[in-house]
């Protein structure tokens, strides 16, 4: 009887003994969270740069970790979207908006961050534009950071050493006087354009001006609410495209070559111009063979007020519906709303924000500062198309720019295409 009563308080000891050692190692596990955030900012080193110093910075107060991926535009939508499908995405990611999150929203893989928006520093900062950007049903799904807008962005020097004309942001210039420009500077032995037919989405820059330049600022639109088709707009915006292409004017090898390649051959002097987003601004450094400067895209005489549509989007941050940390992904996105944080982003990256914060003068560049004021002058401001349509129709829309551009697909059956799409997607013509 003692033997059995020994080895019963015994086993009573034992299992007391295990469970506070698990309660004190419970007790003991770290409370810090690692976070992952993906972006497609791969080679902007400026913006690599304020990711990791504000990531830092947010590390230093709460003790939480902000891992944070770069990648190349195509590479990231490509992961993002195995990540999404697979059902471990990133805690937070960038989303452009458009078509692009309305799939988010409707696969139910982005979280609801309408609280942030009830909060102060969110209605003081964040205007009607931006935020109706990210709205759903009400809801909203992302937090505006930039808000970027597409260019063709310009090396002075190349210009006035070939003696062409420079047209003025407010006047413009034809699609002939845009040629002749860039005849005369071919024939001075530079590359007219800076071209990345490796990264298919630095494409959609020039095919969504030349669509809407030679069919209307509302052309897209109306094909996309299916009050007309895809098919006569984007064989007559391909037609044109297709005899640009043919004219030579862009550097040796630009169908293979990346964008960050394409940025450096610009920066070296070695091209005239470069079609990129308000980024560029920041990533160009004026040197002995740059001097940046910007113009509008130019435009056709039969739409002569094309011109004053500007293309661009809102570069947005989502939290991931799966994350298990969306009280400090939120947090994270409230510390990064911060003033202080927006104006050294506005400083390091010159990137134009999305949020309405006081900037000290002399914040941008004079090149980002005619932009500015061209995007104030300018009444209608467009996503791109692939941003502005359903994610798989966007899709097709690129992958159509990147065949009619390397001339694997003629523009008829490039537009055939993206209305067989359209209709899958969206319905027939009614």
């Amino acid at each position: 009887m003692q033997r059995k009563y020994l080895y019963a308080t015994t086993a009573i000891v034992v299992i007391v003994i295990a469970a506070l050692a698990a309660y004190w190692a419970w007790q003991m596990q770290p409370t810090t969270k690692t976070l992952d955030f993906w972006a497609p900012f791969s080679g902007e080193q400026a913006t690599t740069d304020f990711w990791g110093n504000v990531s830092e910075a947010y590390k230093n107060q709460t003790g939480n970790t902000i891992r944070i991926s770069m990648y190349s535009g195509d590479e990231f939508f490509t992961k993002l979207t195995t990540a999404l499908g697979s059902g471990s995405p990133p805690d937070l990611f960038v989303t452009y908006g458009g078509g692009e999150l309305d799939t988010y929203v409707n696969e139910s893989a982005v979280a609801d961050i309408s609280n942030l928006y009830t909060e102060s520093w969110a209605q003081s900062q964040i205007g009607a534009g931006v935020k109706d950007a990210i709205t759903r049903n009400g809801k909203q799904y992302a937090l505006p950071y930039e808000l970027q807008t597409d260019w063709l962005f310009i090396n002075r020097k190349v210009f006035e050493n070939a003696n062409v004309t420079i047209p003025t942001m407010d006047t413009g210039w034809t699609w002939d006087q845009f040629i002749a420009a860039s005849n005369k500077i071919k024939a001075a032995g530079i590359a007219p354009v800076a071209m990345s037919g490796a990264d298919s989405w630095s494409l959609s820059f020039p095919a969504c001006y030349i669509h809407e330049r030679a069919n209307g600022a509302n052309a897209f639109k109306d094909a996309l609410t299916r009050t007309t088709n895809f098919t006569d707009s984007y064989t007559k915006a391909y037609s044109q495209l297709k005899q640009w292409v043919d004219g030579d004017y862009f550097q040796t090898g630009w169908a293979t070559t990346h964008f960050y390649d394409a940025y450096q051959y610009f920066q070296a002097g070695n091209a005239a111009m470069f079609i990129q987003g308000t980024w560029a601004v920041g990533m160009v450094s004026n040197n002995a063979n740059m001097t940046l400067d910007v113009v509008q895209w130019p435009y056709l005489p039969d739409q002569p007020t094309a011109n004053k549509v500007i293309f661009g989007s809102s570069t947005n941050i989502a939290v991931a519906a799966a994350s298990t940390h969306k009280n400090e992904a939120e947090e994270f996105l409230r510390f990064i709303s911060k003033p202080e944080w927006q104006v050294k982003y506005a400083k390091d990256t010159t990137g134009p924000l999305a949020q309405t914060v006081t900037l000290p003068s002399g914040t941008y560049p004079s090149t980002m500062n005619t932009v500015l004021t061209a995007i104030t002058n300018t009444p209608t401001l467009i996503l791109r198309y692939g941003t502005m349509a359903p994610k798989d129709l966007g899709a097709t829309i690129d992958e159509q720019n990147l065949l009619v551009f390397t001339g694997q697909k003629s523009p008829a059956d490039a537009a055939a295409a993206i209305e067989a799409k359209a209709v899958q997607v969206l319905g027939p013509v009614h």
